[in-house]
């Protein structure tokens, strides 16, 4: 994890704090895509 921005870790924190996770369809693209875009916003 050396090479994470520090916004990117706020992001996963936050995706993962607020149960958001839970939401995301995994194993999927479209799981993939919303991750990316909770990462990127």
């Amino acid at each position: 994890m050396k090479n994470v921005d520090k916004s990117s870790l706020e992001n996963a924190y936050r995706l993962f704090e607020s149960n958001d996770i839970h939401k995301i369809e995994i194993g999927t693209t479209k799981g993939l895509k919303e991750i990316h875009w909770y990462f990127t916003g």
